[in-house]
């Protein structure tokens, strides 16, 4: 019995006899039985498994077993989807029939390409080469080493463009599919044109690819977490996050922040303080008292009484008379403090941060007067802190880098600004402080 399909000027010839012959241009090709035996790694002498594959318990293979085929000079590609059954898989194989050696790309994504996603760097290229037709005008494209993983369920698309047209063997038999995958009807396509699929060929859909896709079973999950962790990272992340946090802390900070705080406190507070406050009030009071009072008054009162009296009187007596009267006391005398004078050109005794290659780190004057003075003593702020050592004696101005402060039991990160609009009187007081900020402190001359 004999077939003779003529479409775009290409005669095929098919004789199906024992073996069936396929005739081309004067050229006859032979079209290989799928075979694909228990541990065979070859069809007709081209390898379409890796050395891993043990058919079928690691691998399989899903083939379009057709009678005729088709190509035309306006094609350059085929896009089309397939969908996993219930085993995990990795595509790692494509064998198709062409008629000629030209360059190609296979492009892959988790999805169909039906939903819109044109931009091509938005896909896996897995492949990216020149091939060529063998004996029998079959030829493989391997991507085993970058594997395509396909969880169940899943839909997967593939897009693979051609350099040359009319270089490939298509054919329109409908969906072929066995337990494992199902390879649907796709889409001719036009030449490749930068990073952006390109328009159906105008014919639209319904052809479908030619002949083979090779893949392997990729081990399925757990149902329930092992008692101890795998020696190595799984190749691919988990679909969701974990429940509970790991038990150590990881070796470097995560690459995004997290969508919400974490359900404890941090052991050691900040070094900074934070851009915005808190959402809501701490369970506990902080340990030192703030800088400076709170501007509105609190919706209850404080557990117990303080210690001295407000500074203020109330706005309005107190409902009932105090079970004791009143001790007037007189008024404590504040002594004014000695002023600070600016007749020596001194550096701070404070440590500083300072951009150095790139990285914010902690410095202090010493390390300035061991280092490339002349340097570091540009950067901006640097003389302002260390005046003799810059030999800056002759300008008097406030630094514009932050220093570490010890104040009110704790060791904060602060500037000259905050020290103005704080507690001026009483910081500047503290060692460094009043070289480091001058003008601020009032010592300027």
């Amino acid at each position: 019995m004999t077939r003779l399909l003529l479409l775009s000027n290409l005669a095929f010839l098919f004789a199906l006899v024992s073996r069936p012959q396929l005739v081309f241009s004067n050229v006859t090709i032979s079209i290989m039985p799928s075979i694909f035996e228990k541990g065979e790694k070859q069809q007709g002498g081209t390898i379409i498994a890796p050395p891993d594959c043990t058919f079928p318990e690691t691998c399989s293979y899903v083939v379009n077993n057709w009678l005729s085929g088709s190509a035309n000079s306006a094609t350059y590609g085929i896009v089309f989807d397939t969908k996993v059954g219930s085993r995990n898989l990795y595509f790692y194989y494509l064998r198709m029939y062409l008629l000629k050696s030209t360059t190609a790309k296979v492009y892959m994504k988790s999805g169909s390409y039906h939903v819109t996603q044109d931009n091509l760097t938005k896909w896996t290229k897995v492949f990216d080469g020149t091939v060529s037709p063998d004996s029998n005008s079959r030829a493989i494209i391997d991507f085993s080493s970058s594997r395509f993983y396909a969880p169940a369920g899943s839909t997967v698309a593939f897009y693979i463009s051609y350099g040359s047209g009319a270089a490939f063997v298509y054919s329109q038999t409908g969906t072929f599919s066995n337990a494992d995958v199902s390879v649907q009807s796709g889409h001719l396509m036009t030449q490749q044109r930068g990073n952006t699929l390109p328009a159906s060929y105008k014919y639209g859909s319904g052809y479908d690819f030619l002949d083979l896709i090779s893949y392997g079973y990729a081990p399925s999950p757990t149902p329930v977490p092992s008692s101890t962790p795998s020696s190595s990272p799984s190749s691919t992340p988990s679909e969701a996050a974990s429940t509970n946090p790991t038990q150590a802390v990881s070796t470097a900070p995560s690459v995004s922040l997290s969508n919400a705080p974490t359900a404890a406190f941090s052991a050691t507070p900040s070094e900074e303080l934070s851009s915005a406050p808190s959402i809501s009030f701490s369970n506990t009071p902080s340990a030192v008292l703030s800088s400076s009072p709170s501007k509105e008054l609190s919706s209850a009162p404080s557990a117990s009484f303080s210690n001295e009296p407000s500074i203020a009187l109330s706005s309005s007596p107190s409902e009932e008379v105090s079970s004791a009267p009143s001790i007037s006391t007189p008024a404590p005398v504040t002594p004014t403090p000695a002023p600070i004078t600016f007749d020596t050109c001194n550096d701070t005794t404070l440590r500083f941060k300072v951009q150095v290659n790139g990285r914010s780190v902690m410095r202090d004057c010493k390390w300035v007067g061991n280092k490339t003075t002349i340097q570091w003593c540009n950067i901006q702020g640097v003389s302002d802190a260390c005046r003799d050592t810059c030999n800056a004696c002759s300008t008097c101005k406030d630094t514009t880098l932050r220093f570490k402060l010890n104040w009110l039991g704790g060791s904060k990160m602060r500037d000259c600004t905050w020290i103005g609009e704080t507690a001026a009187t009483e910081l500047c007081k503290i060692e460094g402080v009043a070289e480091v900020c001058p003008v601020t402190c009032g010592i300027c001359p």
